[in-house]
């Protein structure tokens, strides 16, 4: 990233931060504001002495705008800075410490003060608590600070380095400015107008617009006081309209203003639509396309919201089932199209609504009525990019409709036949299906590579059905990347179990022979100088080298480089550096065009070495494992897994084996790494720190490692509750997804650490909440801890939006945490309940409770008391506008009136038949002479799912020629027990939809889970909801067995 698009980033994200210090934080700096063109700042320490801001980006000589005398007041130059401190606080003599270095001083090479500003800025990410956040910030800031200044007194400092230095300390005073610190401001008004004076004309433009955002904070935040907003917006307007002319094409002016324009839309809704329309008025001219584009989106924005897309939407996603709403819906999406101005921004918002909907049908007009629309765009680029973006939600429904992924899974955790013959059946309807697409077509690669290593036979006849519809689909180029794409994995499934044979050679030129080898386990490493992961991977090979020294495995260097000569160099450097490598290397013995090497991509250049069609590799570092007779045991992508596969190869012999510390992969990977000291003390100086540490936050942390949903770490406080707003519009399979939880809790966190106003902490902790509370609803135990200990966390907030969640949780837990109880707690906790829910309006988030409410009715042995308890829960919950739980209210009044039930059903036989979740139906006969667990139970029923690892035991436990297991679901969403099976398989069959409702019917089942054992003549031997209460009749069951 370029140190100009760095900048503008951090720009855009302050601006939007602004609307946190207006809405959440006081000051007591006061200010004086004039009429000109600058902005006076008030120095926390002496009001006397007053900092003048420029906002306008062209100074003005005029004798009308020249600003006030200043009492008092230092002329802006770099002497001005607070002076460097040579002797830095704790924080940094810790660091230093650490590192083995000396403290830094302004004498310090510059690279030195680098690599400590580095190491203080990860700190704060790394904390575990918003107080450990905030306590970091408030530490860590001031020697950033510090360290800055040390930079800026350099001599002969580049243009990036001292834009480095500007930046980062900018940063670290807006962040310490959030946190409450009075003197912040004033030293971001001489940071600021030391930056305008600046010669450098980049430096002075860039400080002249941190110089706007500085004095649109303090309007605003003073305006907070005065309750006199539109005022200040009024003279925001004004500091703004000079750069409308003369920097359309300025992305960094750009952006800016854009943040402004947003700070005030959140504030003052009318005045920030109109500043953003005259912003995009000025912008849309621009011959920067992505400018024009941004600009051109804003001014479709009045269209969009006459057309009523947005509450049109809203109606039917929340009540799909209404036919007023659909039609609503498709009218506002006729209204909207109809606009000759439409452009990216109505894309973004059809795109968005598209994504919300759960209905095929529904979603495939809208994705038809889009697609006429945009089919010829003004910008040649973006109708390509909305095709694709189109085809591949096209793509996402007709996986959906196939279950093409769950088959997939389940070939993966099964490989039978009969899963085999699914995938390829289901597969050859997918290129066949007349929506099939180029970007599903192409989109298929990923999940065909994850089914090579299992099957080779199935991944050739997928590769063969995909090169027959690429002929009707796709372009020359896309053919040609696909059939390479699709070669290697079938040659990459094919290559197990083969002699190693690849025609390779020494760095001196040499024919290798790999038979050299044998007697021997072989580690081959394919990787290149220019790939980061491959390099950080060396010290963690290393390390796997020395924990097996005294075996006879050995590690073979396999270099893809297409330019020998780096490869030498790079090599050689190493060995001057005492960082040789300990391994041989080899290459290809094949070498590239000279010409080719001189105008073409090395990368793109590397990939066309014979050994990564031979081996089917697609991503490097890529571990190819040889057995000692030369042939390969198996293939593995990255170094991460390799460990493991060592380990049970050598697990015979008794020499302990430790997991080195896995390799970070990150942007500049591809660079050397810092020296070790940096890389021990970014992980390690937080847990220095008094009360830094513990238990809880360790496990939290493993959670977040390498997830891909993590909010960026930088993030201020605006873009931290836009990325929350984000995440909860994210549909079920992505929120359901690993790592989507602990992703928002952590963001939460962070903001909640922030001193933003209690509407933003509150939209954390909603936020927070309502995710792991759907993921724990589904038996997620992880998440479900995750909550206990997020709600502990909150008991003592007095805000009242906050202590009603509390309370909420709080119950709910006790409620879920009857089984150890007597039935007089149990029924003082069920009545605390009723009075609480009977003042509740109730909703999905209640069907958890709902669910524990039953489970603890049914600890009584007394029909009558049950019955009772089911008759008023039951007319509360048929009371709710949620569908499933006002069903679930009439199956309990049902239950209530039907009798005692479970034991009128001892003795009985047992009769199911239906569809299971593999499309076949059951075959009920063939369990007959069988002891059979039946498990009538719901993906989104809590005590159902707590109940599969007991039920996974017993399953294990006795043999499948006289013992199994029968599911019955009883999900009414379609896609509920599909979504479960991919990340979840169970080895047993689930009878599902309505066959497995039918069933539930003629049994009376009206609590879940519900289970029952059958004995091997096919009747009903007892009822119960545990497998512990039923496991004693199963094994007397078997013992009868002749």
């Amino acid at each position: 990233m370029s140190i100009a698009n760095w900048f503008a980033k951090c720009l855009f994200i302050s601006c939007l931060t602004g609307i946190c210090l207006i809405t959440g934080c006081n000051s007591d700096e006061q200010s004086a504001e004039n009429t000109d063109d600058n902005f006076i700042v008030v120095n926390a320490d002496d009001d006397s002495n007053q900092i003048t801001i420029p906002v306008n980006p062209e100074p003005d000589n005029s004798q009308s705008n020249t600003p006030p005398a200043i009492s008092n007041a230092p002329p802006a130059t770099e002497t001005n800075l607070p002076a460097p401190v040579n002797t830095p606080p704790s924080v940094i003599s810790l660091l230093a410490n650490r590192l083995g270095e000396p403290v830094p001083t302004t004498g310090s090479a510059v690279e030195t003060l680098r690599n400590f500003i580095k190491v203080l800025n990860e700190q704060p990410p790394l904390a575990q608590t918003q107080q450990q956040q905030v306590q970091l910030l408030q530490m860590i800031n001031p020697e950033i600070v510090t360290l800055c200044d040390m930079l800026l007194t350099k001599d002969n400092l580049t243009q990036t380095e001292r834009l480095f230095a500007y930046n980062t300390k900018y940063t670290a005073l807006n962040q310490l400015l959030q946190l409450g610190d009075k003197k912040a401001l004033a030293m971001l008004g001489q940071l600021t107008a030391l930056m305008s004076a600046d010669e450098d004309k980049l430096i002075a433009k860039n400080g002249k617009l941190l110089a706007l955002q500085t004095a649109t904070q303090k309007r605003l935040q003073d305006a907070r006081g005065s309750g006199n907003i539109s005022t200040a917006i009024s003279t925001i307007k004004q500091d703004i309209e000079p750069w409308l002319e003369g920097h359309t094409e300025d992305q960094e002016v750009f952006a800016v203003l854009q943040g402004i324009g947003l700070l005030i839309l959140q504030m003052e809704p009318e005045q920030g639509s109109d500043l953003l329309q005259s912003i995009a008025n000025a912008f849309k001219e621009s011959q920067d396309q992505s400018i024009a584009l941004e600009a051109k989106a804003t001014l479709e924005q009045p269209a969009i919201d006459e057309s009523g897309l947005y509450p049109a939407g809203s109606n039917y996603v929340n009540a799909p089932n209404s036919e007023a709403n659909k039609i609503g819906l498709l009218e506002a999406v006729d209204k909207v199209l109809s606009n000759p101005e439409r452009g990216i921004g109505t894309f973004r918002a059809l795109l968005d609504l598209v994504q919300r909907i759960e209905d095929s049908d529904v979603a495939l007009t809208l994705i038809d009525k889009t697609s006429a629309a945009f089919t010829d765009l003004e910008n040649e680029e973006l109708t390509t990019k909305a095709k694709q973006q189109l085809e591949n939600l096209i793509g996402q429904l007709v996986v959906n409709e196939l279950d093409i992924v769950n088959k997939f899974r389940a070939l993966l955790t099964n490989p039978s036949a009969e899963n085999k013959a699914a995938v390829v059946t289901a597969y050859k309807e997918m290129v066949n299906h007349p929506r099939m697409n180029a970007t599903l077509l192409l989109s298929m690669i990923p999940l065909v590579e994850q089914i090579a290593d299992a099957d080779r036979t199935v991944t050739t006849q997928i590769k063969d059905l995909s090169i027959q519809a690429a002929d009707k689909l796709l372009d020359e180029e896309q053919k040609g990347f696909l059939n390479e794409s699709l070669t290697k994995l079938v040659n990459r499934a094919n290559l197990p179990g083969t002699t190693m044979a690849l025609p390779t050679r020494t760095l001196e030129g040499e024919r290798f022979d790999w038979t050299s080898l044998q007697g021997n386990y072989v580690v081959v490493d394919f990787w290149a100088t220019w790939c980061g992961p491959c390099l950080a991977a060396i010290p963690y090979i290393e390390e796997l080298q020395q924990t097996y020294a005294d075996k006879n495995l050995k590690f073979i260097g396999y270099s893809i480089d297409a330019d020998r000569e780096h490869l030498k160099t790079f090599l050689a450097e190493r060995v001057a550096k005492d960082q040789s490598l300990k391994w041989p290397v080899v290459t290809d013995d094949f070498d590239i065009n000279p010409a080719e090497l001189e105008d073409g991509d090395i990368v793109e250049l590397s990939w066309k070495m014979p050994s990564t069609v031979y081996c089917g590799i697609q991503g490097i570092p890529t571990m190819v494992i040889l057995n000692p007779e030369g042939k390969v045991i198996k293939t593995i992508q990255g170094a991460q897994a390799l460990p493991a596969e060592l380990q049970q190869i050598f697990s015979e012999q008794d020499t302990p084996v430790q997991t080195p510390t896995e390799p970070e992969d990150s942007e500049n990977s591809r660079h050397l790494p810092a020296p070790p000291q940096f890389q021990f003390v970014a992980k390690s100086v937080l847990m220095s720190l008094p009360g830094q540490a513990n238990d809880e936050s360790d496990k939290e942390s493993d959670l977040l490692k390498g997830n891909p949903y993590l909010a960026p770490a930088n993030l201020e406080k605006l873009d931290l509750v836009e990325y929350l707003f984000d995440m909860q519009d994210k549909v079920s399979t992505i929120r359901q997804r690993p790592g989507f939880a602990e992703a928002v809790l952590d963001a939460s966190k962070r903001l909640l650490a922030m001193d933003a106003s209690d509407k933003f902490h509150v939209i954390a902790v909603e936020t927070a909440c309502d995710v792991l509370h759907e993921q724990a609803s589904l038996g997620n135990e992880k998440t479900d801890e995750l909550l206990v200990r997020f709600i502990n966390s909150l008991k003592n907030d007095s805000r009242e939006k906050i202590k009603e969640l509390v309370k909420f949780h709080q119950l709910e837990k006790r409620m879920l945490d009857i089984d150890e109880l007597g039935w007089n707690e149990i029924a003082a906790i069920l009545d605390e309940t009723h009075a609480y829910l009977a003042n509740e309006t109730l909703s999905k988030k209640h069907l958890r409770i709902a669910v524990g409410v039953v489970h603890a009715i049914n600890q009584s042995d007394i029909f009558e008391v049950r019955a009772e308890q089911y008759q008023r829960f039951g007319k509360l919950f048929t009371a709710s506008e949620f569908k499933q739980l006002t069903n679930y209210g009439k199956s309990i009044i049902k239950a209530a009136s039907s009798g005692p039930g479970a034991s009128e059903l001892i003795g009985k036989d047992m009769e199911i038949s239906g569809l299971t979740d593999f499309g076949q139906l059951i075959d009920w006969k063939a369990y007959r002479g069988k002891v059979v667990l039946i498990d009538f139970w719901a993906t989104w029923c809590g005590p159902c799912r707590a109940e599969i690892p007991n039920i996974k035991a017993i399953h294990k436990e006795l043999a499948r020629d006289v013992f199994d297991v029968v599911a019955i679901n009883l999900d009414r969403e379609q896609d509920a027990l599909a979504m479960f099976l991919k990340d979840n398989p169970l080895p047993w069959t689930n009878v599902i939809g309505k066959d497995a409702t039918k069933v539930a019917e003629n049994y009376n089942i009206t609590a879940l889970p519900t289970m029952m054992a059958i004995g091997p003549d096919g009747k009903i031997l007892a009822v119960g909801h545990r497998v512990e209460a039923l496991k004693p009749t199963i094994i007397k069951a078997l013992k009868a067995l002749p």
